[in-house]
Formats: C-alpha cells, structure tokens, sequence
C-alpha cells in the first residue's frame, strides 16, 4: 500500500468529521504504528501539517522527544534535549502561567507557535520528578484557542485547552528554544 494513498483515504475521512473530532484521532492502523506520517489541521486560518511520528521513534510517553521532533519539523526549532520535567532547565523558560490562561498568554503574545508548554499532571508516574511532568508544542490558535500538539500515552493530539483540561494536565510554564 502506497502511504499517500492511505494518506488520502484519511484526509477524506477526517473532512466528514467535526472539527473537534477529527482533531483527536490518532492513527491507530498497522502501517501508522512504524511509518511517519502527518494530519492537517486548520490553525490561524491556515492549514498545517502536524506531525505523526511511529512508535518506533517516539514511543508512547515520550512526550519530550515528540515536542523536540515536531518543533523542529514545524518551526525550524531547536530543543535541547531532556525529559519532559527537565525540558525548561535546558532551554529558556518564558513565562510562568500562575493567574493567566493560556488564551490570556496567547492574547498577550507570550505564548507563540513553536513554543512549548510544561504541563502539570498528577495522575502521571514521574508527578514528582519536577514542577510538570507532560510537554505539548503550540501550534497556533484555533477557534477553540491555543491548539497544542502532544504524545499522551500511545495517541498523537492536537487539544484545545478545554480538553487539555479534560485529561486532567495543568498548563505550568511555557518554554522557548534557546536559538
């Protein structure tokens, strides 16, 4: 099977779906778990590519890895790498959320695309390795706001902050690459 044709069967598919919908699927097929691939999503009025990566080169879990690989690939960005808790410590941290949202942060201009934001989540193994312990690339804003793309487990997505909030993670910092 050729992938841009899979690539095609999919793109379809996802056009008969809601917006909110066809952001949260993941690919899940054979192919999808060892080939790279990518899905559009529509992000300031224009359509981006966002990446999905094999389980071969980013796991499930390894949120970080996936964050430093998308940034690149999207953005021309440079992370250092680390784990997810150890990501702002070898890069420049920004801003500290505390009060703001992250449809304030964006508003203001603190949070930009190719940005990444630390991510609290308590329900996580490595909760006490630091201040967050999950990282997720900005993407740009959608009609839902901030659109962040992230490695959650084993699924690739691209969340909104109300449903960043539904899985329970807590935006913490935002960090910038340090080129």
């Amino acid at each position: 099977m050729r992938i841009d044709k899979k690539t095609g069967l999919v793109e379809k598919a996802l056009g008969k779906l809601p917006d909110k919908t066809a952001r949260r699927i993941a690919f899940k097929t054979p192919l999808g778990r060892v080939i790279d691939d990518s899905r559009k999503v529509y992000v300031d009025g224009r359509k981006l590519d966002v990446p999905v990566f094999s389980n071969i080169k980013v796991p499930a879990d390894y949120c970080a890895r996936y964050v430093r690989l998308a940034a690149e690939q999207m953005f021309d960005k440079n992370y250092e790498v680390a784990n997810a808790w150890g990501l702002g410590d070898v890069n420049r941290v920004v801003s500290q959320f505390e009060d703001s949202s992250m449809w304030q942060m964006a508003d203001k201009g603190i949070l930009q695309p190719g940005m990444v934001v630390g991510l609290e989540f308590p329900g996580s193994d490595y909760a006490d390795r630091g201040r967050y312990s999950h990282v997720g690339l900005m993407i740009g804003v959608g009609s839902y706001g901030p659109l962040v793309a992230h490695k959650f487990h084993e699924q690739t997505r691209v969340d909104s902050p109300g449903e960043i909030e539904g899985l329970g993670l807590n935006p913490v910092e935002i960090i910038d690459s340090k080129n």
